[in-house]
């Protein structure tokens, strides 16, 4: 069904598409042709009422993203005014996914991949608006979106404010994403820069965990929900991330650390963005699960693929390795029968983990089962080397490493007797 808005402004709409509908207003895809300037695509936000709440969030959102100029955050190109009495706000338009859509699809060996590329591209978003005191208010998954091409920008300021001095809205409803408040947020605060970190926190763990530890339950057990997560420090799971979470998942708002300085506590891997930004195109686009896990293996394969000639030595080396005692195979009497080893190998930076010839993701490699028997695991980066071990996995056996660089080179050395920085 076509839309024939009446605008009052001299540019020309075409209407293409419905995009979507919320509880306030819909979105479509028009074509713009405005005076002296080419045929555009661009997003129409329009209220599906005149209510006056609604109204000044839509104006108040075109104000804030007017002052916001930053590749990762959505740009506004002004209102427009139609008929009956209805106000629509001229978004940029950018094709794709929320995250919180893709969150459950991201394989668990890539999810520190993909958190440090979010979250680094957020902080930095944020630290532009919080440097110009505008706060977002409702940052979530789902007002983050990812393009076809995989990349990031923040949307939705329709809350966005500035900070107030009483830091109190007494008698106002809450809101904003209720699996990512802030605590003083559910006892009446108003919105604040702090509570804006502490969703970016919720939304890192969110990514890394594969799941919202906020979310489920009633809004009445929201702050009890909240206070249990924050007193369980559940994302001492992540090692690596531990400073990071300590600057923003705090009860105390005073206790949390800026945008811009907490940029300097996201996990840096090495690994190219413009990687990333492909692992999540090529997950995007895939129709299925088995094309997807096809094209997530294509996309991460491709950077770490050894030279042809390594690739022989490497065939040679695993003929060879296989034709010696104790080879894997060899004593199908005994390792038939032995439940699987628990395998786990971390890194700084990631490195790709292959186990007897075949790939098997990326570090934090955590608790993958492996038979019982000899295997040959090597560790490798393109830009610091390769290190090879032989190790034996024995009947319900844990076997921990971390690869480190001692006295010029790679070396693995046991996991407990190494500690994090």
């Amino acid at each position: 069904m076509e839309l024939t808005y009446k605008f009052a402004s001299k540019s020309t709409y075409t209407f293409k598409k419905k995009v979507g509908s919320g509880g306030s207003a819909e979105v479509f895809l028009y074509s713009r042709q405005a005076e002296g300037l080419p045929n555009q695509d661009v997003v129409l936000k329009v209220l599906k009422s005149a209510d006056e709440s609604g109204v000044r969030e839509l104006l108040n959102e075109g104000r804030r993203l007017g002052m916001l100029k930053h590749p990762n955050i959505l740009t506004a190109f002004g209102y427009e005014k139609i008929d009956d009495q209805k106000f629509g706000l001229v978004l940029e338009y950018f094709p794709g996914e929320n995250l919180k859509k893709i969150i459950p699809r991201i394989k668990i060996e890539q999810r520190p991949l993909v958190a440090e590329y979010v979250v680094k591209t957020l902080c930095e978003a944020l630290s532009l608006a919080h440097s110009q005191e505008i706060i977002h208010g409702d940052l979530s998954g789902r007002n983050v979106l990812v393009s076809h091409q995989g990349q990031i920008k923040l949307s939705d300021f329709g809350l966005a404010c500035r900070p107030t001095l009483q830091g109190r809205s007494v008698g106002v409803q809450i809101k904003g994403s209720a699996d990512y408040l802030a605590p003083e947020r559910w006892q009446g605060g108003a919105p604040s820069l702090e509570a804006d970190i502490f969703s970016l926190g919720i939304l890192a763990f969110e990514i890394l965990n594969g799941e919202n530890p906020l979310s489920g339950g009633s809004c009445s057990s929201g702050l009890s929900r909240t206070l249990q997560f924050l007193q369980s420090e559940n994302w001492n799971r992540f090692p690596a991330w531990r400073r990071f979470f300590e600057g923003c998942l705090n009860k105390k708002p005073k206790d949390r650390i800026g945008a811009s300085e907490l940029l300097k506590f996201v996990p840096l891997s090495g690994f190219p963005v413009m990687e990333i930004q492909r692992y999540l195109e090529g997950m995007m686009r895939a129709e299925n699960t088995h094309d997807r896990v096809k094209t997530e293996t294509q996309v991460f394969s491709k950077l770490l693929s050894p030279p042809p000639s390594l690739q022989r030595w490497a065939a040679i080396f695993f003929i060879l390795f296989l034709m010696a005692p104790g080879a894997i195979g060899q004593d199908h009497s005994s390792s038939g029968r032995l439940k699987p080893c628990l395998l786990t190998l971390t890194s700084q930076p990631w490195g790709e983990i292959v186990i007897d010839g075949v790939s098997r993701g990326y570090t934090p490699f955590i608790n993958f089962p492996v038979p019982a028997g000899a295997h040959v695991v090597v560790w490798r980066n393109p830009l610091m080397g390769t290190v090879r071990k032989t190790l034996r996995a024995f009947e319900n056996g844990t076997l921990a490493y971390k690869i480190s660089k001692e006295h010029g080179r790679l070396q693995t050395v046991p996991l407990e007797s190494f500690q994090l920085k």
